[in-house]
């Protein structure tokens, strides 16, 4: 048994702050890759944004032709404190913005 046994891994302790969540959504050219859109998002969004995950891709009637809707679940925290709702305002402010110019990418309302 011994021979068979696993190491134990450490476990991570809890986080002492709560999170900020939030969802954006951008309506982006078709042929944009979601992976520019996250690097974006994740890159500007450092060192608050926890993670940022796309949990839907549409395609249909309810945005222009040759465009996606690209849906982002992200999660904001602090290691050293509670993050003000300000203070992640101003980080979507940024991420909009340089997706907008950098990207082409529009939230999508």
């Amino acid at each position: 048994l011994v021979a068979r046994a696993q190491q134990v891994r450490p476990a991570m302790p809890l986080p002492r702050f709560p999170a900020l969540d939030e969802d954006l959504a951008f309506v982006v050219p078709e042929s944009l890759a979601s992976e520019r859109l996250t690097a974006l998002i994740t890159k500007t969004g450092a060192p608050l944004l926890e993670s940022a995950v796309l949990f839907d891709v549409y395609t249909g009637d309810r945005i222009p032709s040759g465009t996606k809707s690209l849906a982002y679940a992200l999660t904001f925290r602090a290691a050293d404190r509670t993050l003000t709702g300000d203070e992640v305002a101003a980080i979507r402010t940024k991420v909009i913005s340089l997706a907008e110019r950098q990207l082409g990418a529009k939230l999508r309302g």
